[in-house]
């Protein structure tokens, strides 16, 4: 499981790990809906089908994932929107009746690897990028529902993790800030400003891989060690107000 949503008291589940690609033929990559009451999971959209029947437009094919690697799950409006990193596609689903659509393909740039995902009237996409990592080199792209890039803010190195705060600030997860490959204890929380400035909230942090989310206490809650020996995970609890005064 990838990342999860509410519409309403409905839980959605974003599941990445499905399909043959992954070993896993009869349980497809895809949205599920979670009935808590039992333990079950019930398949809403299959998105395995849906990367078969519509390719991306530009694929890597030294890198090509055919079941994708999906990573963020939001519920805007009653609708649920997925990034997927590999291919590079921002999905539309509607668990009403399971209907997929793209809203934007960004397969024909180069490769940015769309992780994480937040909306506020927008939604904003942050991107990893390609390895040897270079410091500055990744993006937070601000998409309308109709699939149009209207803004792009830069400076950012692996964007693992994005929440849009009560006032509502947008702050930035980074998996690993150093030069070439990812080393632990680069990773760092910041707060992008609406005037371009980037502000450093919380640093040596090791591979906070994942989504984050405000509390109802509105507190900032993330993962650290994410990528450590079974035990070692984190989940941090960070209090951010004070920073948007």
């Amino acid at each position: 499981m990838d990342d999860i949503a509410f519409i309403g008291n409905e839980l959605y589940a974003l599941i990445a790990g499905g399909g043959c690609s992954h070993g896993n033929p009869n349980s497809p990559a895809g949205v599920y809906l979670v009935d808590r009451q039992h333990g079950k999971a019930q398949l809403v959209a299959n998105l395995s089908a849906f990367f078969a029947a519509h390719p991306a437009a530009h694929p890597d094919p030294e890198d090509f994932e055919p079941d994708g690697t999906l990573f963020s799950l939001v519920a805007v409006h009653r609708k649920l929107y997925a990034i997927e990193p590999n291919q590079g596609r921002l999905l539309e689903i509607d668990p009403e009746n399971g209907d997929i659509r793209q809203l934007l393909d960004l397969s024909a740039l180069p490769w940015v690897g769309p992780t994480a995902m937040a909306y506020d009237g927008v939604f904003h996409v942050g991107t990893l990028s390609p390895l040897p990592t270079v410091p500055g080199a990744a993006n937070i792209f601000d998409i309308t529902k109709r699939g149009k890039i209207i803004d792009t803010d830069t400076g950012f190195t692996t964007i693992t993790g994005l929440a849009v705060s009560p006032q509502h600030g947008l702050y930035v997860l980074e998996m690993a800030t150093n030069p070439g490959l990812y080393a632990p204890q680069t990773g760092k929380l910041v707060l992008a400003k609406d005037d371009g400035d980037i502000q450093e909230i919380l640093t040596g942090l090791t591979f906070p891989v994942g989504n984050m989310a405000f509390g109802s206490d509105g507190a900032l809650y993330l993962s650290n060690f994410s990528t450590f020996s079974p035990g070692q995970g984190q989940i941090l609890r960070v209090e951010v107000s004070s920073h948007e005064d």
